[in-house]
């Protein structure tokens, strides 16, 4: 059934997965997300405005688009779908996708946690008609449903009447949003056909939406289940086994350990979002010190270090034990894997990855900073029925207008810096996401340095970043130039003295500085 669902009667497959390598992206790869209406005229289609747009400003420069939602909708600006087979008329039709498909790697949303209330699926679903009267998740008021881990502050049971009575139904999001019942076979199946239909129309990114919540079970937090990674492991087989190139990314705004853990043993997502990022950066900007960012790296090199540790002796348990373990705590980017970088995206700036990196009372000025030039907070409810900061509702550049001692003439610089951090960054875009990346000690947290070094180990990359308004002075030092190669400043151009004793980097400056190759 599931090799039917995937592979109709005509499709071809590898005899043989892929296996795990650094070959799905590259330092070319950099991606674009936006609305499929986000340009209109009033006269043609917005998907052709779209296509035209890419093809005149960003071919060359950006080689990816996500297109959120393109389908046929109800609400939440597209994430609350009423037909996965259909694009949303509005905006096109499939033939305008296969355009943008031909030129630029394509990524689109799986919703696969929940449809529109007012989809043919839940009509269905309320009539009683087969298979749909199976297709969604019922509780009762009556349920223990404290441990429920809520992104919303919204009820989490939704009463509506069918044929057979009244039922309550799981809305993790809004009551338009109801939640499928993953219990039943026969949604995963429909939603293997469903990515097969993206795959066949030009999708090369598959975009796990709120994949987390996917499984629940009464009692539990209904987040994270070993049945949802079991469904990413058995969508991330098919994808392998495809004869297409197929990207399975996963979206999951929570905690570091909880988002890390969706790459699991290399075999589920192939590149996650690196969500700890937005509020990091975010706090390191506004209070001109990257003490928390740079932690974060730390972190994730000492995780490195372990799992090196780990691997060597799990080597040694292999040759004595023929056999293979593996412990849960995974790497930032096992081998086959990447992360995605970004500042921010249509939901804002999810506050959930902040959680055990930032104090409370850093988290609290980074939004009290953001209500202050006009932001939004969106709340979510906690098990004792308090509620807790979820997403900050604001651009990134507008963030960038302010410190926290309030507003300066750096902003724009300000907004440059943060996205040049994030491009320094392992994962995607701008360095080959895999090269190998440490953290530098400057010996000042106002400087946010980062070493890069190719995969063919002929190139290296120091990228220094300064987080403050003022001029910053550090030893060269801590760099540790070769003195008889040439140095230069990738985004200036300037020459770099190797044997100079200081750097000084002026505020909300970035030097990249490199070995000439």
């Amino acid at each position: 059934m599931v090799i039917d669902a995937f592979w109709p009667e005509g499709t071809e497959r590898r005899q043989r997965g892929r296996v795990p390598g650094n070959t799905l992206w590259s330092q070319k790869d950099a991606l674009l997300i936006t609305y499929g209406n986000s340009i209109t005229d009033g006269a043609h289609k917005p998907l052709d405005l779209l296509s035209d747009f890419l093809g005149t400003y960003l071919k060359g420069t950006l080689n990816a688009v996500h297109i959120l939602p393109f389908f046929p909708y109800t609400s939440d600006d597209g994430f609350a779908v009423s037909d996965f087979r259909s694009v949303n008329s509005q905006l096109g039709d499939w033939p305008d996708i296969n355009r943008i498909a031909q030129d630029f790697t394509l990524m689109s949303d799986l919703v696969l946690n929940h449809v529109s209330s007012q989809g043919y699926w839940f009509n269905a679903y309320r009539q009683g008609q087969a298979p749909y009267d199976k297709f969604f998740f019922e509780a009762s008021p009556e349920d223990d449903l404290r441990a429920v881990v809520r992104p919303r502050t919204t009820p989490l049971l939704s009463e509506v009447e069918t044929s057979t009575g009244p039922r309550h139904v799981w809305c993790t999001f809004s009551h338009d949003q109801i939640d499928l019942d993953f219990r039943n076979s026969g949604v995963l199946l429909e939603f293997l056909r469903i990515i097969r239909l993206h795959v066949d129309n030009g999708v090369q990114i598959i975009r796990l939406d709120a994949v987390a919540f996917l499984w629940k079970e009464i009692g539990s937090p209904s987040i994270h289940l070993p049945q949802t990674h079991a469904v990413i492991k058995l969508m991330r087989l098919l994808c392998d086994l495809a004869a297409e190139k197929i990207i399975l990314l996963t979206e999951t705004n929570v905690p570091k350990a909880e988002n890390l853990s969706y790459f699991g043993e290399n075999d589920e997502a192939h590149a996650i979002y690196n969500f700890p990022l937005p509020p990091l950066i975010l706090h390191a900007m506004m209070s001109g010190n990257a003490q928390y960012l740079r932690q974060r790296q730390r972190q994730r090199q000492r995780q490195r270090q372990r799992q090196r540790q780990r691997q060597r002796q799990r080597q040694r348990q292999r040759q004595r034990q023929r056999q293979w373990q593996w412990q849960r705590g995974m790497p930032p980017a096992p081998m086959g894997c990447a992360y995605l970088n970004f500042t921010a995206s249509h939901d804002g700036i999810g506050m959930r990855p902040a959680e055990g990196l930032l104090p409370e009372d850093e988290k609290q000025q980074v939004i009290d900073t953001v209500k202050t030039i006009g932001g939004m907070v969106s709340m979510r409810t906690m098990p004792d029925g308090s509620e807790s900061p979820y997403e900050l509702n604001t651009t990134f550049y507008d963030a960038m207008s302010h410190t926290f001692s309030g507003p300066d003439e750096h902003h724009h610089a300000r907004f440059i810096c943060s996205q040049t951090i994030v491009m320094s960054l392992e994962g995607i875009p701008a360095f080959h996401p895999n090269a190998t990346q440490f953290t530098v000690n400057m010996g000042d947290e106002r400087v946010f340095g980062i070493w890069r070094q190719s995969l063919d180990r002929r190139q290296s990359i120091f990228a220094l970043h300064n987080v403050s308004n003022a001029n910053v002075t550090v030893p060269a030092a801590a760099l540790n130039l070769i003195e008889d190669q040439d140095w230069v400043d990738l985004l200036s151009g300037a020459a770099i003295d190797a044997t100079a004793s200081e750097v000084t980097v002026a505020p909300y400056q970035c030097l990249w500085i490199t070995n000439r190759i």
